[in-house]
């Protein structure tokens, strides 16, 4: 054999052993350490790193039993692949201990990952189809990917990449937890006195269900079309906050916070007995559907603007702003409380249908109208008509004063009698005396 043959076949022969293929591993155990190799078939630790220039695919099989793993030590491995009825892949270290996987970790079973805030996996997460994970106290750099029928719970989770959840998965929060991104289009539901945290977007094609609990983005939150917010706690978007879905306030109080803009183009809503309280620093503007429930309320802490596609419907529930603008186009029907300055524009329409308190002052621009029916509306701010004021089987008490440089018109109700002004269900001289009290004596433009 020549020196150059010589020298080719060593190189060959090196090169195998350096780079060497990948090894097929299985554990065999019960609970045991990662670190000893008698726990694993073929007897070896798996570790990219160990040196022999193999790499690893490991599985984790529990069949029907139940099986724990404890990695002790910073390892390196392809893949792992879990099956069976119940396996633990935790960390009981007291020093800080990495697993990467480079080719992620999927689960076919049920797989519990707990780490005593000691232990971060980096690797891509993913679950399939009618399996579940749930991850404890562990940092993950890598996406968690859930699946259809898929059930994931995160508890106390720093994960620094994306959670995504597919429609028909189910996610499941408790405790803080933090994601780079969260895409909803499942199920999820954050518990008491718990939250999900993004640095960047949040957003839900799904159903998110906050049993006062709490969803926070530094970024963004939406909420898309088809989808849907509800329950109690808040929802807290640093940049802006819109709803093409539902946001639905149930079982307690839900507020919406945006540091930024706040847009609604879907539906706005309290359940009875609930409140819904919106909190933005700029004007907020519906475009969508407000309805606000009896014995509870929707509320804004700035200025609401109804669009001319917006619709505003009061069930005997209290709506609330700084400054209700109603635009011309725009839609506010309906009876119960409003807290605020009613503003309705050029041309515009408010139409009360039963009795209702307007605590505030009401302007009424040229051409609007406020028109009331079947019910006594009582003013207490200042009242300024520059358009018409139309009561049909109704009433409007001007409490602050009424300035009229428009029309007042009265007429019978199809639901009351013309002449039982007072509505009390009877026809008598009180009628007169009542209009005389309200219109003729008190009124400052009469």
């Amino acid at each position: 054999m020549s020196k150059r043959i010589f020298i080719l076949m060593s190189v060959i022969l090196c090169s195998i052993n350096i780079y060497g293929g990948q090894v097929a591993v299985s554990w065999n155990a019960g609970f045991g350490g990662w670190d000893q190799s008698s726990n694993w078939t073929p007897t070896i630790v798996p570790d990219n790193n160990d040196g022999s220039g193999d790499t690893y695919a490991v599985t984790i099989d529990s069949g029907t039993g139940e099986v724990g793993v404890n990695v002790e030590s910073h390892t390196m491995v392809d893949s792992i692949d879990v099956y069976g009825d119940e396996t633990s892949i935790d960390s009981w270290s007291s020093d800080w201990v990495q697993l990467t996987v480079i080719n992620g970790i999927t689960n076919h079973g049920f797989m519990e990952v707990e780490g005593r805030d000691a232990f971060e996996i980096i690797a891509d997460i993913t679950n399939t189809t009618d399996n579940e994970i749930d991850l404890y106290e562990i940092e993950i750099d890598g996406d968690i990917t859930n699946a259809v029928g898929g059930e994931i719970t995160i508890d106390r989770v720093e994960l620094e990449g994306i959670l995504y959840n597919p429609t028909g998965g189910m996610v499941q929060v408790e405790s803080y937890n933090d994601a780079d991104e969260v895409r909803n289009a499942g199920s999820m539901v954050v518990i008491w006195n718990s939250d999900i945290w993004t640095e960047g977007a949040f957003v839900n094609n799904g159903n998110i269900e906050l049993r006062n609990g709490v969803c926070v983005s530094d970024d963004t939150f939406s909420n898309e079309s088809g989808s849907g917010v509800g329950g109690s706690g808040g929802v807290v978007a640093e940049v802006s906050l819109s709803n093409d879905g539902v946001i639905k306030a149930s079982n307690g109080t839900l507020v919406l916070y945006s540091g930024g803009e706040l847009s609604n183009d879907g539906k706005l809503e309290n359940s009875a007995l609930c409140s819904l309280f919106v909190n933005a620093a700029a004007d907020i503007n519906n475009a969508g559907e407000i309805v606000v429930n009896a014995e509870g309320g929707v509320g804004f802490n700035g200025n609401l603007i109804n669009n001319p596609a917006g619709i505003i419907r009061m069930y005997d529930g209290t709506l609330s702003a700084v400054e209700i603008r109603q635009q011309s186009g725009a839609s506010l029907e309906g009876f119960g409380a409003i807290s605020g300055d009613l503003v309705i524009e050029d041309g515009a329409v408010v139409s009360l249908t039963g009795s209702t308190n307007i605590i505030g002052d009401v302007t009424i621009g040229a051409g609007a109208s406020l028109a009331v029916s079947d019910g006594t509306v009582l003013i207490t701010g200042a009242v300024v008509n520059n358009g018409t004021i139309a009561m049909t089987g109704g009433r409007v008490i001007c409490q602050g004063g009424l300035t009229n440089n428009g029309s007042v018109t009265w007429e019978a109700g199809s639901d009351s009698n013309a002449a039982d002004y007072n509505l009390d269900g009877n026809v008598n001289l009180t009628d007169f005396a009542n209009f005389a009290e309200s219109w003729m004596w008190q009124a400052s433009w009469y």
